[in-house]
C-alpha cells in the first residue's frame, strides 16, 4: 500500500465517522405553538411549597402537550417566548426562555421552564407516535415510583395505586 491510498482510506474512514446521525426532526411535520394555558388547582394550598399548576401548550396541528409546575407569573413570562415557535426545537426554546430576561433565573423560573419543557416533550412524543422515553433514549425502568406529594398523605387516596412488590424508600408506592 502506498501513502496516497493509505491517506485516502484514512480520510474516508474519518469522514464516515463525522457523518451526521439521522435526525428525529425529519419525521415530524412542521407546526407552531399557538397558545399556552395555565390551570390553577381548585383548592391551592399556599403552605405547600411545590407547585401543582398544570400547563397545556397547543399547536396549530391540533397536538396539545401537558406539563406541571411553576408559578403563574413565571409561566406567563416564559410562555410569551413560545408563541409562534416550532415546538420541536426544545433545547433551543429552553435556552431562549432561560436567557431572555435581564435577571438571572432562580428556582421559580427553572420550575416554570420544567413545566413547559414537559409539555414540549409531550408534543414531540405525540407527533412521533412514541412514548417520550423512546424519543429521548429508551426505557430505563419497568416501574414508576410514586410519592404522595399532592397533599394526599401517606396511604389514603394514593393507596389506590398498585402496591405490589416492595415499597420504595420513603414510603412511596411502586406502579408495575
Amino acid at each position: 500500500m502506498n501513502r496516497r491510498s493509505l491517506l485516502k482510506s484514512v480520510t474516508v474512514a474519518a469522514g464516515a465517522g463525522l457523518a451526521p446521525a439521522p435526525r428525529i426532526h425529519a419525521a415530524i411535520p412542521k407546526m407552531k405553538i399557538t397558545r399556552v394555558r395555565i390551570y390553577t388547582p381548585p383548592d391551592p394550598n399556599p403552605l405547600f411549597n411545590q407547585s401543582n399548576m398544570v400547563v397545556t401548550v397547543e399547536t396549530d396541528a391540533g397536538i396539545v402537550g401537558i406539563g406541571e409546575g411553576g408559578s403563574r407569573d413565571m409561566l406567563e413570562q416564559c410562555a410569551g417566548r413560545l408563541i409562534g415557535q416550532n415546538p420541536h426545537y426544545i433545547e433551543r426554546l429552553w435556552q431562549d426562555m432561560y436567557r431572555a430576561f435581564f435577571y438571572p433565573p432562580g428556582r421559580e423560573k427553572i420550575h416554570a421552564l420544567g413545566a413547559l419543557d414537559l409539555a414540549l416533550w409531550d408534543i414531540k412524543g405525540k407527533a412521533l407516535g412514541l412514548p417520550v422515553h423512546a424519543a429521548l433514549s429508551g426505557l430505563t425502568r419497568n416501574h414508576c415510583e410514586c410519592y404522595p406529594t399532592g397533599g394526599i398523605g401517606g396511604g389514603g387516596a394514593g393507596a389506590r395505586l398498585s402496591t405490589s412488590g416492595a415499597a420504595p424508600p420513603g414510603g412511596g408506592m411502586s406502579m408495575k
